[in-house]
Parts: C-alpha cells; structure tokens; sequence
C-alpha cells in the first residue's frame, strides 16, 4: 500500500485555493529484470477464455475441457478453453488459438449466416479483479452459432494440445452442465452471466429463451 500527499489545484471564480489531500494506492510496484542489456518487467499476465455454444438440433451445447494431470491447477475440473496472450498475436488471435489447441475447434470455419451472435470482435468482459487466479486480467470472447440440419456437432480433437494439459473436450448440453460438473476459475458464473447477456441481447429469439432453462 502507498500513501501519498499530493497538492490539487481547486479553480474558482474568485482565484485559486490549494489544498493537500491523501492519496492511498494499493498497487505493488512491477519489477524489471535486466538480461544482457535488455529489461524484462515482471507483471500480471494477460490471458483470454472463451464461451463457444452451437445450437444443434434444437438443443445448445458449450465447449467444455476437463482439465488433467499436466495443467497447472485445478486438476479435473472443467474449464472454458483459456490461456496466457502470447507476444505478436492479439485478444482474438489468443482465443482462437486457444479454443483450437484444447479442442481441435476452429473458429473462423464457422460461416456467417450460421452465426447467431458474435462476441469475438472485442472482448465482451474483461476481468481485473485481483483476486482472480494468480491476479491475471482475462479477456473474455464468445459466440454462437448453428449446425446446419443434417450436421453432427463438429468433430474434436486433442492432439494439438500439450502433453496432459487437457483430459477430454466435448460439447455439453448447457442444461445440465450446472449440476453435473464442478468448474474452475468460476467459469460456470462466467457462463450464466455470458448467457444473460445474450439473452438480454437477443429478446426476439424466443425459441432460445423456451431451450435454455438454467438461468
């Protein structure tokens, strides 16, 4: 914690006043480390999570991965596909990259007159709150969209995933996920609220609001 004093400046219509007022930060300076002749700054992590939901034959099912014994906590428990923002790649770049390397999943393959709702263009949540997982600021992305009527659900895969990392990756029917399963980084909070925002966004579709009972 810091505490500062600092002068602020008050105009006025009869001149000026000056007067001292206590500034408190609760901020942690950043440390930099140097390595042959270049500074490394130690600092929160940026990372992106992304909600996938695909409305097949008149159910919804979300993208869903049970974290294994290679993921560095939390292990067995369901996650939405997340990870750390690399360098070069932006917020959209990470969250595809991610939903694709934890389920074989990729993104830009679904067409747009199959999208119902797009949320990938600029983070629809970020969270800043320290006391999230080791303090990283997580861009959040989604979208949903539809099978075409003889489709399966899109196929998945693990085997672009680390060694471990991922347990097993499926689409969960989204009315039954609440019960059954037990999430980490409180992604199932993440889920309902992503869930009543499209819902608030998407008042004219009504045959989602009669499909989708969890919230």
């Amino acid at each position: 914690m810091i505490t500062k004093q600092i002068k602020v400046n008050i105009s006025q219509l009869d001149g000026s006043e000056e007067k001292i007022e206590n500034i408190i930060f609760n901020n942690t300076h950043n440390k930099c480390i140097m390595s042959e002749d270049k500074e490394y700054w130690i600092s929160r992590s940026v990372a992106t999570a992304g909600v996938v939901i695909t409305k097949h034959k008149g159910e919804y099912y979300i993208l869903l991965g049970k974290r294994g014994k290679g993921a560095a906590d939390f292990q067995g428990y369901w996650n939405l596909p997340c990870g750390y923002l690399d360098y070069d790649e932006s917020g959209y770049e990470c969250f595809v990259r991610e939903v694709y390397e934890e389920s074989g999943f990729f993104v830009p393959d679904i067409t747009k007159k199959n999208i119902i709702k797009d949320y990938t263009k600029e983070p629809y949540f970020v969270q800043t709150d320290v006391k999230s997982n080791r303090q990283n600021v997580t861009l959040y992305y989604g979208i949903v969209f539809k099978t075409k009527r003889k489709e399966k659900l899109p196929t998945l895969t693990l085997k672009y995933t680390e060694k471990d990392e991922v347990e097993y990756t499926f689409w969960a029917n989204i009315n039954k996920i609440f019960m059954e399963y037990s999430f980490a980084f409180n992604h199932d909070e993440k889920i309902k609220n992503f869930l009543k925002m499209f819902k608030k966004d998407m008042k004219w579709y009504r045959r989602f609001l009669r499909f989708i009972k969890v919230i």
